[in-house]
């Protein structure tokens, strides 16, 4: 009687198997099955050891719940090849360091930079006699990544000299213009050459300025200051004179403008001193400018 209850508690506990136990019995059996029938073979476990191969189930490797001489082990699946780079990009990450020129200075159309700008003038109405000019001017201009945004805000004066019913006259301009540029093949950049990089830079631009204008002529009695805002309307292009690639470049450019100045001459039949402007402009532009360029991952950054 002692002896039959005693096999019946045995055989109860030998149906409670853990559920991990179930698990792996019911996803690994032909494991399970090669390594029991291996332990039948080589009681002392040689054999068993031996024969602990893992098998493939959707790329992890798994292994069974294993008894070999009285020892449970349960290993938990892993993701061999995974792992192995996952740890190696780790390792690289870790000890990278960048030099100097990847330290966030490559030419990404972001920049932010001053300039000089010159060049002759000419006065839109022909019934002047002798209408040309100077100007001459500084910049500041700051542009995104890509050149999807440029903006510059410009001091500039304007010098004319020019003829109305036979007397000469001299017109003198400060002007304060804030530009916004728009670059059509700013794509162009992924060029990633000296080339591309100048066709990129073709733009057409739009501005507003605040005009501070004064005529002079002593024959005809005048001496005339006024207070005015004018309309600007362009187009040019620039090209870098040096590598852009190296934390910041010089560019030398081309700029044709339209200027449209709402102030009168208060003279009859000589009202208008609209102008058109060739001008060469000579810049120097930095790379480094935070928010308009690709920022880099701090592990990569240079120290």
């Amino acid at each position: 009687m002692m002896y039959a209850a005693h096999a019946a508690l045995m055989l109860s506990r030998r149906k409670k198997a853990s559920p991990i136990r179930r698990f792996l019995a019911a996803d690994c059996a032909r494991c399970r099955s090669s390594v029991t029938l291996s332990s039948r073979l080589d009681p002392g476990g040689a054999m068993a050891k031996a024969q602990e191969l893992p098998t493939n189930r959707s790329n992890n490797t798994c292994f069974d719940s294993l008894t070999v001489a009285g020892i449970e082990r349960e290993e938990m699946p892993v993701n061999i090849p995974r792992a192995v780079l996952l740890i190696g990009l780790l390792i690289t990450v870790n000890n990278a360091e960048a030099t100097p020129d990847e330290a966030g200075v490559h030419f990404t159309g972001g920049t932010i930079g001053v300039g000089l700008l010159g060049g002759t003038t000419l006065l839109t109405d022909t019934n002047y006699d002798e209408g040309s000019g100077y100007m001459t001017g500084v910049q500041a201009r700051i542009m995104s990544v890509m050149q999807v945004i440029d903006l510059a805000l410009e001091y500039s004066y304007e010098g004319n000299q020019f003829r109305a019913h036979g007397a000469p006259i001299k017109m003198g301009r400060h002007s304060l213009t804030y530009l916004a540029h728009v670059h059509p093949l700013f794509l162009r950049l992924l060029g990633n050459n000296h080339y591309w990089y100048t066709v990129a830079s073709w733009f057409l631009q739009v501005g507003l300025s605040a005009d501070f204008s004064r005529l002079k002529s002593d024959q005809l009695g005048i001496d005339k200051s006024s207070t005015d805002f004018g309309l600007v309307l362009g187009s040019g292009f620039e090209t870098p004179i040096d590598s852009p690639n190296d934390g910041g470049a010089f560019w030398l450019g081309f700029n044709y403008r339209w200027k449209l100045a709402f102030a009168g001459t208060g003279i009859s039949g000589h009202e208008n001193t609209d102008t058109h402007q060739f001008l060469l402009t000579l810049s120097y532009r930095s790379n480094n400018i935070s928010g308009a360029r690709i920022k880099r991952p701090p592990e990569l950054k240079y120290r």
